[in-house]
């Protein structure tokens, strides 16, 4: 390769002054989520390869960003023909575009392999962990072969951006075109897959939904794709390369950020999740205690009047540490009508300890347990007409399970 082809510099324009603005918005906002997501996991069970690979793909995004700065230096917006002193800058934006191109592929490509490796360490099923090895094996392939392709388009490479002397080059359009197409694809197809699963989990539906429509935040970036084929259409690299780059620049950048993004916030489940039970679990703390002033109610669980207080709090929203989760949220539920014993599947679990189960209305009617440990339970038996019930509309029940596994 030779060296950085010389340049000079133009006067920003307005437009492309707040396109650059924009995205160094969405950047900040994505490296503001990657450190919160590895905050929880670092905090929660640690640091596993889905969050390694996004960390790897976080500063690609920032070298994206980077290289639209320099080309929004370089007469990105100037009509050629009016401008033909930037003419003398055509060899440097060439080579910010093969520099865009060689890092645009590996930073989708750790994107998508993170959200995978997530999709196989949440969901245990057998036909998702053959779904996702496949899925990763593609996404190897179609790493190779497109980060070959814009490497090697050129003959020899360095006939990208300097046209000068003997060399020769492949259809660049219809590359770029099919590389965006099949990556457009593959997005469609990661989110699609958890799909299924998630709808039968064990929560509610408005849980379902969220869940979901995390999971469907890739749309952005489908969407983004659709753009960049058209304005990539539009872009006269022969005569007016300036005045008609400046969207497809743009969208560029934009495209990996917002896929980096959108893979990570389904990893902020665990944050919210925590914060949510921080602050729910005070708010019942004190209904609890003003409920126990004005009517003399005790909290279940507690022995005489300093040990009620002292397990008030330790309500269905509350941990010993709220970032304990092992892997994620969707770990403490299973798919409707199936709970798991030694590795194969029964209506009834061997259950022998002392839990405190709280029932509660919600959306769909139906009721479910959020202990420590989430088990499909039997219905509990009923509580003692001497034992104190807590108020706010929430049944408390605290007694022994002792449930045996028996063939039928």
């Amino acid at each position: 390769m030779t060296a950085i082809p010389p340049f000079i510099v133009a006067p920003m324009l307005d437009f492309v002054r707040a396109e650059l603005i924009v995205n160094c918005l969405v950047v900040f906002v994505m490296l503001s989520v990657v450190g919160l997501r590895t905050y929880a996991r670092i905090n929660g069970a640690g640091i596993g390869l889905d969050d390694i690979l996004i960390l790897l793909a976080a500063p690609l995004g920032v070298g994206m960003l980077v290289c639209q700065g320099f080309l929004s230096m370089v007469g990105t917006g100037y009509e050629l023909k009016d401008n033909m002193q930037f003419a003398v800058n055509a060899p440097f934006i060439f080579f910010m575009a093969f520099c865009m191109e060689v890092i645009y592929v590996p930073c989708l490509a750790l994107s998508k392999a993170s959200m995978l490796l997530f999709y196989r360490r949440v969901f245990s099923t057998p036909g998702m962990q053959r779904a996702v090895d496949i899925a990763l094996g593609l996404v190897v392939v179609w790493t190779i072969a497109f980060e070959c392709a814009c490497i090697f388009l050129c003959n020899p490479v360095s006939f990208f951006w300097n046209r000068f002397g003997e060399g020769q080059c492949g259809d660049f359009l219809a590359m770029i075109c099919t590389l965006i197409a099949t990556n457009a694809l593959g997005d469609l197809i990661v989110m699609i897959m958890p799909m299924r699963t998630v709808w039968s989990l064990q929560m509610k539906k408005t849980e379902k939904i969220g869940i979901m429509s995390s999971f469907a935040l890739g749309l952005a970036c489908i969407v983004i794709a659709i753009f960049r084929v058209i304005y990539l259409i539009k872009v006269d690299m022969a005569s007016n390369v300036t005045g008609t780059m400046a969207t497809t620049v743009l969208l560029f950048t934009l495209e990996p950020n917002l896929a980096i993004l959108s893979v990570s916030i389904p990893m902020l489940r665990p944050l919210i999740t925590s914060y949510r039970k921080r602050n729910q679990s005070s708010r019942l703390y004190d209904d609890k205690l003003s409920s126990a002033s004005g009517n003399g109610l005790r909290t279940i669980g507690g022995g005489g009047g300093g040990g009620a207080g002292s397990q008030g709090h330790r309500s269905k929203f509350s941990k010993a540490d709220p970032l304990e989760e092992t892997v994620w949220e969707m770990e403490r539920y299973r798919p409707a009508n199936e709970t798991t014993i030694g590795g194969t599947s029964s209506p009834v679990l061997n259950i022998n300890e002392t839990s405190t189960l709280h029932l509660s209305d919600d959306d769909s009617g139906s009721a479910k347990s959020l202990t420590k440990k989430q088990h499909q339970y039997l219905p509990p038996m009923p509580a003692s007409p001497a034992m104190p019930l807590p108020s706010n509309n929430v049944i408390g029940v605290k007694t022994t399970w002792t449930v045996t596994h028996g063939s039928t």
